[in-house]
């Protein structure tokens, strides 16, 4: 199945299964009313770093990858994934709060809701988050879910609906794990290598505490704890990973 958007022919056949689990045909999102051959000619800008490309596996036609935001300025789009908001918040809400009436997903992991602009939908975008088929992602506006599973469903994913706290789940738990390995580091329990080891060994972690906090980067890292030590002094970064966090 194909169909033609201002000119382009769009291929849509990736779609059979991926959307398989949808129950209708008509998407609400954003107080618009999505049909499914609209999703399939939908074009969607993802802003992200070219080493994290891979992440996004085969991308279906209508995809389109920036490393800038200013390029959801200055071009047309139907839905936004930006996997770099935090790096610089306000500079990406300002050019994100230009876009109406379209689903716009950013990853926020750190941010609640009420700190992003109005119905953006936060989903977990750390580094090797985004791998798996199940996307952390919440929302203080119903109407965004709809097409939140459109564009996720493009990628071969689905959203796994979390609370709206800082962290969420999964990142939440890592960074605590990421914390108390430096922790045992700073005891001189045991050398990085071997946090590391003993972490995948034991548990089959994918990666250690600190090959996490390598690829994650320690300044998100950082962030977090402090935003959950606001709440829960347990949270607080060990003075080691503090020290190591850039500034």
């Amino acid at each position: 199945m194909s169909c033609e958007k201002n000119g382009v022919l769009c291929n849509s056949s990736l779609l059979t299964l991926q959307y398989a689990h949808l129950t209708t045909r008509h998407l609400f999102t954003h107080s618009l009313f999505l049909t499914l051959r609209q999703i399939e000619c939908m074009e969607v800008l993802v802003i992200c770093p070219p080493e994290r490309t891979s992440e996004l596996g085969l991308l279906p036609d209508g995809f389109f990858i920036a490393s800038d935001v200013g390029a959801a300025a200055n071009r047309h789009c139907d839905a936004v994934v930006d996997l770099l908001y935090e790096d610089d918040p306000e500079a990406h809400a300002t050019v994100l709060r230009q876009i109406h009436d379209k689903p716009v997903l950013v990853s926020a992991v750190t941010l609640t809701c009420s700190q992003l602009p109005a119905g953006v939908i936060r989903i977990n975008g750390w580094p090797h988050f985004f791998d798996g088929n199940l996307i952390e992602a919440c929302t203080s506006d119903d109407s965004g879910r709809a097409g939140t599973i459109g564009v996720l469903g493009l990628l071969g994913k689905k959203p796994e609906w979390v609370p709206d706290v800082p962290g969420m789940i999964s990142a939440r738990i890592v960074a605590s794990i990421i914390n108390e390995a430096y922790f045992a580091l700073s005891e001189g329990i045991a050398t990085p290598e071997a946090i590391d080891t003993a972490m995948k060994l034991g548990t089959a972690y994918p990666f250690g505490p600190f090959a996490w906090a390598e690829k994650i980067g320690l300044k998100k890292v950082a962030a977090l704890l402090n935003a959950l030590a606001q709440t829960e002094p347990r949270y607080k970064p060990c003075a080691l990973l503090a020290q190591k966090a850039p500034g």
